[in-house]
């Protein structure tokens, strides 16, 4: 049932866009805040990180992720709203491993002008598809304690697929393009692909990525394929599995409130752009596991024109492909650091620094203001 509505919904995507379902907006309105947010530009973070922000643009427009015009055209374009660009810092897994800074745009579609409402605020929630694939750690925690109930001496490895500028692989129906447009150094940016920072653009990605993860499943589960001669491009550069030292000792699994089916061939799920797998090493299932997540997303979003002008990355993000895709027993997931050996779920050191760091300086803030705590 759920693959059957999701390719429908990928169908319509496919056809006509994904289109953001949008309260409507009067004309005198949409008309004060188009010169409001000319008026007022950009956000202060695009100067602070500005030898980021032109490289990062250009690639946008070659890669056709965004349309450059005149400015003078936005007089010409029916129902525009124009949201103003930001630069936020991220940290990212280089291919040795290491955290490194990453650097990304901002597309501020909740910034509101004087009507009160931005693009964000007049999403009609209600008619988004669903995020089917929710409580992802739960179900990943409950299946690990599960597999280690029925093999108490087995290694259990984890594995994570992340996705290169997922949004942005996703076409946007053309009025939702108007609905998407950005100045920068006097040109007018028209967003083709899903913004980053669009309230609908989870819900409407994930229609694309639990397509994928359902057919991952149907992939590994397939007593007939032969995943020696049938497996996508990059499976080859996968490393062997990573398992922990032979002297750490499994943490027996406590019996589960719930009653899970016994599943030793693997299981794999996925939250937005985040496509992580689980399986026992019981006999080649590792090798299925970690072949069936690259060929599902080869099979949907490869390349069908060798000739095309616009240059086209592999959408699996080779800066993280060597370094999260083996298996290992230890494996960051969703910012927690999973280990099925242990059966114990931590936070990242790095996480731990960021989180105390911004916890310490909201106490120390001078702007923080008390509400009394209605106790009726």
């Amino acid at each position: 049932m759920t693959i059957l509505y999701g390719l429908r919904r990928l169908r319509d995507i496919l056809e006509n866009g994904a289109k953001f379902p949008l309260n409507e907006l009067s004309e005198e309105d949409r008309a004060i805040d188009l010169e409001f947010q000319l008026s007022r530009g950009n956000h202060k973070s695009l100067s602070k990180f500005e030898k980021f922000i032109d490289p990062a643009i250009t690639e946008d427009i070659e890669r056709g992720f965004a349309l450059p015009l005149p400015l003078k055209y936005l007089e010409k374009i029916p129902k525009a709203s124009i949201a103003p660009l930001g630069c936020h810092k991220q940290t990212m897994i280089n291919t040795s491993g290491e955290i490194i800074p990453k650097y990304r745009l901002t597309h501020d579609q909740s910034f509101p002008g004087p009507s009160g409402l931005s693009v964000n605020l007049h999403v009609r929630k209600d008619l988004l598809p669903p995020i089917m694939y929710s409580f992802v750690l739960s179900r990943l925690i409950h299946y690990i304690v599960n597999t280690r109930k029925m093999l108490p001496s087995s290694k259990i490895f984890i594995c994570k697929v992340d996705l290169d500028a997922a949004y942005c692989r996703c076409t946007m129906a053309s009025i939702m393009s108007w609905e998407s447009l950005t100045v920068y150094n006097g040109l007018l940016l028209v967003a083709l692909r899903l913004t980053f920072v669009g309230a609908s653009c989870p819900n409407l990605w994930g229609v694309i990525s639990e397509v994928i993860t359902d057919v991952a499943n149907v992939i590994l589960y397939n007593p007939f394929w032969d995943y020696n001669d049938l497996y996508d491009p990059l499976s080859d550069s996968i490393e062997t599995p990573l398992p922990l030292p032979d002297e750490v000792p499994f943490h027996p699994a406590k019996d589960l409130a719930v009653q899970l089916p016994d599943n030793t061939n693997g299981y794999i799920d996925s939250y937005i752009d985040d496509t992580i797998g689980v399986v026992p090493d019981v006999g080649d299932n590792t090798k299925k596991l970690s072949r069936a997540i690259p060929l599902a997303i080869h099979t949907i979003a490869r390349s069908t024109d060798d000739q095309d002008a616009i240059p086209r990355k592999d959408i699996i993000s080779m800066k993280k492909f060597q370094a999260e895709e083996r298996l290992e027993e230890v494996k960051k997931v969703l910012s927690w650091d999973l280990n099925s050996r242990s059966l114990r779920i931590s936070l990242p050191v790095d996480k731990l620094r960021y989180w105390s760091r911004d916890t310490t300086s909201m106490l120390n803030s001078k702007n923080l203001i008390a509400k009394p705590w209605n106790h009726q």
